[in-house]
């Protein structure tokens, strides 16, 4: 667990520092390894996504005196409003130059973060152009309870990603399983054995299919992260999407040996076949054959 203060206190200390914790570790979490790839003969199954755990963060409430100190007040809560801003456009930054998210995608993160600066510059000039002690503190401490963009949207921005690309993998598995569908046929038509492989394909599929429909359910999950539901209930949902994250990629990984090539494949064991004749209801052997 973090505190949030002194994260934010560390994290924007310095704009290295800023990049190397904001910039730099997520997109290392989010990226894609596409270097490895496993033998199908001519087709290549594309590894699964890294898989990295998302935090649950304790954003404490920062109590800042305004009685008899309001000046201060006020250049203390455009620091901490200024750090947020700063903490939701570096995550935007590395989304837009996310190759693996789709144009819509992209969109709808972005434009959560977008949503949440916007909220966030408004708010600083309220805090700003407060002549009552009274408001002026109401709004400072909305920070902590209207808000919580360490605590709530950017850990469910970043779980958003993980899921989108896990999806957006499983798409791409489901094109390439009918490409090795037809490679599997070939084999099958010139007489060898293709039931492991066969088998394994099916199998795949099922698994693909059965997690597609959990990464819908998680969106869901995330979908219900709010500031209201900052603590237990956050901590919960968050915690465990993360889990299912790396069930789910775990499951994935299992995909390239699955479909691989078989090593040898064996011809198909031969069926003989019998031809016969029927004639006024006697049955008579005419030929027999041997077919693969």
């Amino acid at each position: 667990m973090y505190d949030a203060q002194s994260l934010s206190r560390y994290i924007y200390t310095t704009k290295i520092t800023m990049k190397k914790i904001l910039i730099t570790t997520l997109v290392s979490s989010i990226a894609l390894t596409t270097s490895a790839f496993a033998d199908t003969g001519t087709i290549y199954i594309p590894q699964a996504p890294a898989f990295s755990f998302v935090y649950h963060v304790n954003e404490n409430k920062e109590e800042i005196k305004v009685t008899n100190n309001e000046a201060k007040a006020k250049k203390r809560a455009s620091k901490i409003i200024d750090e947020r801003i700063k903490s939701l456009e570096g995550n935007s930054e590395v989304i837009a130059k996310n190759k693996k998210l789709t144009t819509e995608q992209k969109s709808v993160l972005t434009t959560t973060l977008q949503s949440e600066v916007t909220k966030l510059t408004a708010l600083n000039v309220s805090v700003a152009s407060s002549t009552s002690a009274t408001t002026t503190k109401m709004l400072i401490d909305s920070v902590f309870s209207d808000y919580r963009i360490y605590g709530v949207v950017i850990p469910k921005v970043r779980l958003d990603v993980r899921i989108y690309q896990l999806k957006n993998h499983a798409a791409t598995l489901s094109e390439t399983f009918s490409k090795l569908q037809v490679k599997i046929d070939e084999q099958k038509a010139k007489g060898n054995d293709t039931t492991s492989w066969q088998k394994g394909l099916d199998d795949a599929k099922v698994l693909v299919a059965q997690d597609m429909f959990k990464l819908d359910e998680l969106l869901k999950k995330t979908a219900t992260l709010t500031p209201a539901s900052y603590g237990t209930t956050s901590k919960a949902i968050i915690e465990s999407v993360g889990s299912d994250i790396k069930i789910i990629t775990k499951d994935f990984t299992t995909i390239v040996s699955k479909v691989r090539t078989p090593a040898k494949m064996k011809k198909a064991a031969p069926v003989a076949t019998v031809a016969t004749s029927t004639v006024n209801g006697a049955t008579t052997t005419i030929d027999s054959t041997t077919v693969r």
